[in-house]
């Protein structure tokens, strides 16, 4: 390895040591090994010291916090100490699949301009069941679907180093949740067009599910809370800023929260689309059919839960009557 790693990986980690090995000796099996991994150990983590201590390998570098300060500070510090030209994000419960950096750093040599890459999974369910979750969206559709739902596997993403320059490119440390879909929120959105982003479904991380990152952890009222600022900023990007009547009606979108019973519902969103459609188109930020096609998605989703049968053809209407 030269003085100046090819890639930078950042880690995060707080009181799991039975799962950290794994996620080092990962990297280790990796087919390119260019590549540094700075850990920072936000709690006291002598166990932790223990084990990269046997590991013995002089890629990993190792930062202890004194006191806990959150996995943004934490990611910041380890964005501040990267020296490589691209950064991986690895979590410390994960493992990063052989091939991962070499799939990723190609994407990066094929196309210059890139500068974000995220493939699929594989999940490791308590059980000990595994599946893949792995949805490809072309280029020009990134950002109109992230806009609506986080769709950039975290644990899979490599970043070109240029990009933390870009839109105060570092995590938001007021934020205690979804602090990486709110920093992918505003590179997205700080450019026009934004960054080339490629999103894949080639496997390049295996997730593992516990307690401490299961779906029910996205329900807490903190976790709502955060989520609640990062749409509202994401509203701002775009051109919009919602009362409060509006807002809920843009959160019960994002997160499948409605239940649509009667037509007056429904006359609610078709003018919510409308007034996120004519600002897109004013201000040009997201691709204009992705966006459609994204809000589409959601409205098909939400038919689903309905019984109410209008709704159903409004959703298989309203695309047509935009144009």
């Amino acid at each position: 390895m030269t003085n100046t790693p090819l890639i930078s990986v950042m880690m995060v980690t707080y009181n799991r040591p039975q799962y950290i090995r794994h996620a080092i000796e990962s990297l280790q099996a990796q087919t390119i090994s260019d590549w540094e991994c700075i850990i920072i150990c936000d709690d006291e983590g002598n166990e932790t010291r223990d084990i990269i201590d046997s590991i013995n390998d002089k890629r990993v570098r190792l930062l202890m916090n004194r006191q806990r300060t959150g996995c943004p500070n934490a990611r910041n510090m380890a964005l501040q100490l990267a020296r490589g030209e691209y950064v991986a994000i690895l979590d410390d419960d994960d493992a990063a699949l052989p091939a991962r950096f070499e799939t990723q750093y190609n994407h990066f040599l094929g196309n210059p301009e890139l500068l974000i890459d995220a493939g699929g999974m594989e999940i490791m369910a308590p059980d000990g069941q595994t599946y893949i979750n792995a949805n490809a969206i072309p280029h020009e559709m990134v950002g109109a679907f992230m806009f609506l739902q986080d769709s950039i596997a975290n644990p899979t993403a490599m970043f070109h180093r240029r990009l933390i320059k870009m839109a105060n490119g570092y995590y938001d440390t007021q934020l205690t949740f979804g602090e990486d879909y709110d920093l992918w929120l505003r590179l997205i959105l700080c450019e026009k067009p934004g960054p080339i982003i490629n999103i894949h479904d080639k496997i390049l991380t295996q997730y593992r599910i516990h307690g401490d990152n299961s779906e029910s952890s996205n329900l807490t009222p903190n976790a709502v809370k955060m989520r609640d600022i990062i749409y509202r900023r994401a509203l701002n990007n775009l051109g919009v800023i919602p009362d409060d009547e509006q807002f809920r009606i843009h959160r019960g979108m994002v997160d499948y929260l409605v239940q649509l019973t009667n037509q007056k519902q429904v006359d609610i969103f078709e003018k919510w689309f409308s007034i996120i459609l004519t600002q897109n188109r004013q201000n040009k930020i997201l691709h204009e059919q992705a966006l459609m096609h994204g809000l589409l998605t959601h409205i098909g989703r939400m038919a689903k839960r309905s019984q109410f049968p209008e709704f159903r053809l409004f959703g298989q209407t309203w695309l047509s009557e935009q144009f």
